[in-house]
């Protein structure tokens, strides 16, 4: 019976401690925000927490990273404040059963072409110990590409696996021509040091990241007609 009464005991607890471990939310739509912009035109990139929960939710949130080309101006607002930069950290409103809070980056492109990408983690403050790291992306190009370059925010139909990676990773699907390949990494730099091997095609790419260290890294696919990203995780 001592026996029996320890097992339930070990299963209670693990049960409890599994209902705790469910989050309180989801993001909508997803982690992560990708969007092309122009110079000088303000870029307002937004996701969604929902509260999936029965009770009302405070968020806090922190910058996690920020790297913007020179020139670029960034601020961000949640449900409670929109600030006039990108504030460190901050605490949202409460929000109800059923609806919403938001992290929204207000972004103005100034002077140079390039990649911004922007971190925050945000979490329930009843739940620290889960938290979620938003990632906002914004990307310009050159004028005299802009105008020749699909820029809506249409669903990436372009496939590429294994993902996570070890080595090498494919990319086929495409109904475009490849034109150019760039890996970003989380602190927005790109790297260099891998190699890639376009189908005579052009529209399957074999890519070769066996030189990469471990993390996050985000893949931004040109090709003839548009400009495209997806993110990929290299072991």
């Amino acid at each position: 019976m001592k026996f029996l009464s320890c097992v339930l005991s070990a299963v209670l607890f693990f049960t409890a401690d599994s209902l705790l471990a469910q989050s309180t939310y989801i993001n909508s739509a997803n982690d992560t925000i990708v969007i092309d912009g122009q110079l000088n035109h303000l870029q307002t990139l937004s996701i969604h927490q929902v509260n999936t929960s029965t009770d009302s939710i405070v968020f806090k949130w922190k910058k996690v990273s920020e790297t913007l080309p020179i020139g670029w101006e960034a601020s961000i607002c949640d449900n409670s404040t929109c600030y006039t930069s990108l504030l460190d950290s901050g605490i949202t409103n409460a929000v109800i059963t059923g609806d919403y809070v938001f992290i929204i980056i207000h972004c103005t492109p100034k002077i140079n072409n390039g990649i911004g990408i922007i971190r925050y983690a945000i979490w329930d403050t009843q739940q620290s110990n889960h938290k979620d790291t938003l990632t906002f992306i914004l990307k310009v190009v050159s004028n005299s590409s802009y105008n020749n370059l699909s820029v809506n925010n249409e669903k990436n139909n372009w496939m590429l696996y294994p993902n996570p990676v070890d080595d090498c990773f494919k990319i086929t699907n495409l109904s475009d021509k490849i034109t150019q390949l760039k890996l970003v990494n989380e602190l927005g730099s790109v790297e260099n040091k891998f190699h890639y091997l376009i189908s005579p095609e052009k529209t399957e790419c074999e890519v070769d990241v066996l030189s990469l260290s471990k993390g996050i890294y985000f893949i931004i696919l040109e090709t003839d007609k548009k400009i495209s990203s997806k993110k990929i995780i290299k072991n």
